[in-house]
């Protein structure tokens, strides 16, 4: 296996906020579920060292080098919740019972012991993840985005909890500064511009930047106090005020310009000489909400501004992130062209990943009890040419040529040419049939869809003798 190569602005910014997002919801549950019993600073030492660890053994049987690893982390959670407890440290069976009656204990659940094995789990898990990651900078973006979501979450519920969480804000102000400059700075390290000089230069105004940015957001967080905000917004009711009497006095004098309406006579109705003058306060008895109805209704509002706000934060990350992608491109003479609706495509693509994966597990939940679900053969009507492109993509990744993320399809189309000869023809009709499918408004011409398909069943019965023999 070959060790992935990590660059440290995207270890120390992935590394950075990740623990802020975890020391958030460590310190949440250190507040509310059991009464400050937990030692958070002592726990991130499991992070650093899966991190360690996995760094330390990035070769070897995947499957040897997990049980290792989780082996490791029971023996350490062990002494350490042994070291912590106040029936003393030892390697007693004794002892080991003892604390494994009180991890699973009912009664006082969650016991300070099931979160500490639990919080340890979940950090030795996250610093495992951090020593594998790799790839592109998409990983920093993601991070942010995912930490963006947690820190909300634990912002919100300890809102609703009314808990005073000290140290909540320093640590978000972090987790942004981690971020802030750990995004641009890794986009300026891979553009391949030289170590000194103008990446320097750049690194340090980015660095100025977000400071000045942060300070500037701690001085106005420490300025406006309620007492401030009461008087601002209490000016802000007079000016209404003052400009609604101003709109009332415009149109009394243009309504003075009319003549006065005749005055007419209108017979009321009597009102029923029976019953008994009905209380009016039965209608707000009627329409009253619980409290615990009124209650859970909040929260719901509460949880849709925060998916709205959640959004705009995803959706201003990218806008954002692929910015700085384009800037950094344009600088080394490439050229960035955006594609209309690939947002909408991704979120397709992914909802119907998930009902894949449901109608997955519940085929599977089905087949406990031997039974087998009645599925469909699809006509060539109902098979779309992208459904047929990405069956492609997969069989020839299975024959070990892979798309790359940048490569356009016709240049795959090329290079499936020269590694899987004796396909060229189903190949270009494939291809060039996602291409119109792909960038055209159009819908296919009569027939494009059932010659596709034939194509790839005819591709798929070439693989025993022409295709796998020549690869490469």
């Amino acid at each position: 296996m070959t060790p992935i190569r990590h660059t440290p602005f995207r270890i120390l910014s992935v590394a950075g906020m990740e623990i802020c997002w975890l020391y958030a919801i460590l310190l949440l549950a250190h507040h509310r579920a059991c009464d400050q019993c937990l030692f958070i600073p002592a726990l991130f030492l499991f992070y650093l060292a899966a991190f360690g660890f996995h760094r330390f053994i990035q070769k070897g049987n995947p499957l040897i080098r997990h049980v290792i690893s989780w082996l490791v982390w029971l023996i350490c959670a062990v002494l350490f919740a042994g070291f912590l407890s106040n029936e003393g440290f030892g390697f007693q069976l004794s002892w080991i019972s003892a604390l494994v009656r009180r991890v699973f204990s009912l009664a006082s659940f969650p016991t300070w012991e099931f979160l500490t094995l639990a919080g340890s789990g979940v950090l030795w898990g996250c610093g495992k993840r951090l020593a594998r990651i790799g790839g592109d900078g998409s990983v920093i973006l993601s991070e942010f985005q995912f930490g963006t979501f947690m820190l909300l979450i634990v912002f919100f519920v300890a809102s609703q909890w009314k808990l005073d969480l000290d140290g909540l804000v320093p640590i978000t102000m972090i987790f942004f500064f981690f971020a802030l400059s750990g995004l641009p700075a890794n986009l300026l390290q891979g553009s391949g511009w030289a170590l000194t000089g103008r990446k320097a230069r750049w690194f340090a105004i980015i660095v100025c930047a977000v400071c000045l940015v942060l300070i500037a957001g701690l001085i106005v967080a420490s300025i406006m106090k309620p007492d401030l905000m009461n008087q601002i917004l209490s000016l802000v009711e007079a000016a209404a005020r003052f400009a609604g009497r101003v709109i009332a006095k415009i149109i009394a004098f243009l309504m003075s310009f009319f003549p006065d309406p005749e005055p007419s006579k209108f017979d009321l109705p009597l009102p029923p000489s029976s019953g008994a003058d009905r209380d009016p306060s039965f209608i707000a008895r009627m329409f009253r909400i619980p409290e615990s109805v009124r209650r859970v209704a909040s929260m719901i509002v509460s949880g849709i501004w925060i998916c709205l706000f959640l959004a705009a934060m995803w959706s201003l990350s990218s806008s954002l992130i692929k910015w700085l992608l384009q800037r950094v491109s344009l600088s080394n003479g490439m050229e960035v062209e955006t594609l209309s609706g690939a947002f909408r495509e991704d979120l397709l693509a992914l909802l119907k990943a998930v009902v894949r994966n449901m109608d997955r597990l519940f085929s599977m939940f089905l087949g406990l009890f031997g039974l087998k679900r009645i599925r469909r053969i699809a006509s060539p009507e109902n098979v779309s040419v992208r459904s047929v492109y990405k069956q492609l993509l997969r069989w020839a990744s299975r024959k070990g040529v892979p798309r790359p993320r940048a490569q356009t399809p016709g240049e795959y189309l090329d290079l499936l040419a020269k590694k899987l000869p004796g396909g060229y023809d189903e190949f270009s009709l494939i291809t060039s049939g996602y291409i119109e499918a792909r960038y055209s408004k159009a819908s296919p011409p009569p027939g494009t869809i059932e010659r596709i398909v034939a194509s790839w069943k005819a591709l798929r019965r070439k693989r025993g003798k022409s295709l796998n023999r020549q690869v490469r």
